[in-house]
């Protein structure tokens, strides 16, 4: 591809923006996939079409966030008010701070019978598991060790099955504080514009605008190691706005000259 085509086709990083919010890193790539409906009509005495005219069109937007966070996900779970109060997240879906019980999970060396401390330096009492590095054994509290919940600390007793220097893991509840997002059972259905913004070769900006858009489908969200993190999808569908004049309601590209 020669360089003048490559300027004017995106081949880098496209960002996106929905209600003027930055979802995501920069990402590859974006698919814009636009359809329109016609109708036909024909002479009865001839049967012949003579007329074709526009009667839908459609436009819809596929982009991938790059970063796995909540406040990009509160965007893709719709955590938003959108028929009451368009472009406002929703504080029963979303909040900044919270406290919640979690399950933690990490690795104690015990030497001796000195007791390790949990990094969190607590837990809740009752809810500690102690395993063998392979989890295939589930070591006794009170045989083959034992901990205390107020400072977070877990030793091994000298008669138990816990060889001294081995690794375990222990798994327990704690409460935490946490950003915490919620989803489910809200009606409204979020809409707002939406910008996918690509700097194009000399700094000059390639832009796309939808007018209204809104989340559609499935966005599949895997939890795996960094280096294979394909992002979270998204897919936009674009609804008109009637307040502008015809043939300009359902989007704009520019291209800064």
């Amino acid at each position: 591809m020669s360089v003048a085509v490559a300027k004017k086709i995106p081949m880098g990083p496209c960002q996106i923006y929905w209600n003027n919010v930055r979802l995501g890193s920069p990402k590859s790539q974006a698919s814009f996939r636009y359809t329109k409906e016609t109708v036909q009509a024909g002479l009865e005495d001839h049967g012949l079409n003579i007329i074709s005219r526009k009667t839908k069109e459609v436009m819809e937007v596929d982009v991938v966030i790059g970063d796995f966070d909540l406040s990009n996900l509160k965007y893709v779970y719709d955590a938003a008010t959108g028929f009451d109060a368009v472009g406002t997240i929703s504080t029963n879906a979303y909040s900044a701070t919270a406290s919640v019980i979690q399950r933690y999970k990490e690795e104690l060396t015990l030497i001796g019978t000195t007791a390790g401390t949990l990094a969190r330096a607590g837990f809740i009492s009752g809810t500690v598991t102690v395993w063998n590095s392979e989890f295939t054994t589930s070591y006794t509290r009170g045989t083959d060790w034992t901990g205390t919940a107020a400072v977070g600390t877990v030793g091994r007793e000298s008669s138990g099955d816990i060889t001294d220097g081995d690794t375990v893991y222990v798994e327990y509840n704690l409460t935490s504080t946490v950003s915490i997002l919620r989803g489910g059972g809200q009606l409204a259905d979020f809409e707002a514009v939406l910008l996918i913004t690509h700097e194009m070769d000399g700094g000059k900006l390639l832009q796309f605008r939808g007018h209204r858009a809104k989340h559609i489908g499935a966005s599949d969200a895997a939890i795996s190691m960094a280096a294979e993190f394909s992002g979270v999808p998204m897919t936009f569908h674009l609804l008109g706005d009637l307040s502008k004049n015809p043939g300009i309601q359902l989007f704009e590209w520019t291209e800064e000259t």
